[in-house]
């Protein structure tokens, strides 16, 4: 659908002012999504050779107190952790009052250091979810109940 607003492009797909129309593609059988480049494959190829030797040469200038090569081989080989297992127990929650308990013992958990400010937000949020999830349930019984109540 066009907007009335705006001029229909020529034949070019561009507008009077001389911006493309959103959605012209203006090489369909151009190349495709995810082709990579003759210097991309090149590379790929000389590392795929040389892999054995880039590597020890890394670690040996690592070994010689290159920091540049220590870090970069750290990075590599060792990439940060993003996430950890939390071991922190949380009740059952099937209401309102169960939710609130379990996040009162989250905030009392980030209070004394036993939980970090992150932790307790990604589990404040699976306990919101699972409010949400427990009302949802709830309110579906007491529609069911109601319809076999007009029925």
């Amino acid at each position: 659908m066009t907007n009335p607003k705006e001029p229909s492009p020529d034949k070019n797909g561009r507008k009077k002012d001389g911006r493309f129309a959103p959605g012209y593609v203006a090489n369909p059988s151009g190349r495709p999504p995810g082709a990579r480049g003759k210097a991309a494959l090149l590379a790929e190829k000389l590392i795929d050779i040389d892999c054995q030797a880039i590597v020890s040469k890394m670690v040996s200038l690592a070994k010689d107190g290159d920091v540049g090569a220590a870090r970069m081989l750290i990075d590599r080989l060792l990439p940060a952790k993003k996430d950890r297992p939390i071991q922190f127990e949380l009740p059952p929650i099937a209401n309102g009052t169960d939710a609130s308990a379990a996040l009162a013992n989250i905030i009392q958990a980030v209070g004394s250091g036993e939980l970090l400010p992150s932790e307790a937000e990604v589990l404040s949020k699976l306990i919101e979810a699972q409010a949400r999830l427990t009302e949802l349930a709830i309110l579906e019984q007491r529609v069911a109940t109601l319809e076999l109540a007009a029925k």
